[in-house]
């Protein structure tokens, strides 16, 4: 590939995850200390992912995200595979995070503002806590009681879960918008 979109660490620091730009569209997992790819799989055929990342409790499984969709895939040895996937026309998925607590949940974020939830890769709702706005998400960082997301108003929202830390009985109304500020 003539260009690397985004690269990341599995949390044990021995893979390196990298996402290739065009033509090829690529992710690709790499045994960082072996200098060797690992697996790797073509990502898309139309839109390109622009994201991707390690589950930090499980780095088998990594998640992609783009235009108008997010996937999950499992690595082994030789191979990945996709798990799931979710294609939505018209949104543009411009981040995504692995949470804390509860385990095995992401957030994406996306262009109009929204925020979507997913567990063990599968879409299970938009967080009603989302401001509303239509500012595009574009940063977010995991938190041990939430998480907070940077938005292109030049703005942070830091939402807190006040839910079971299992997730065995998650409502979208434990994520709680705590604090807003505007630079």
């Amino acid at each position: 590939s003539q260009e690397y979109t985004c690269m990341q660490f599995s949390e044990d620091n021995q893979l390196l995850l990298v996402l290739t730009g065009g033509p090829d569209y690529a992710l690709q997992c790499w045994n960082w200390s072996k200098a060797k790819i690992v697996a790797s799989i073509s990502t898309s055929s139309g839109s390109p992912m622009t994201k991707c990342s390690f589950s930090p409790t499980d780095a088998s499984v990594a998640c992609c995200s783009g235009k108008d969709s997010i996937k999950f895939f499992r690595i082994s040895d030789r191979e990945v595979r996709v798990l799931h996937e979710t294609s939505i026309e018209g949104m543009n998925f411009t981040c995504h995070i692995w949470l804390r607590v509860p385990e095995d949940f992401m957030v994406a974020g996306t262009e109009t503002g929204e925020f979507l939830v997913f567990r063990s890769g599968e879409y299970i709702c938009n967080l009603n806590a989302s401001p509303g706005s239509s500012c595009p998400i574009y940063s977010m960082l995991s938190l041990s009681q939430g998480f907070m997301a940077g938005s292109s108003a030049g703005s942070f929202l830091f939402f807190t879960y006040s839910g079971e830390a299992d997730g065995s009985s998650f409502n979208p109304n434990s994520f709680l918008l705590e604090n807003q500020w505007a630079t």
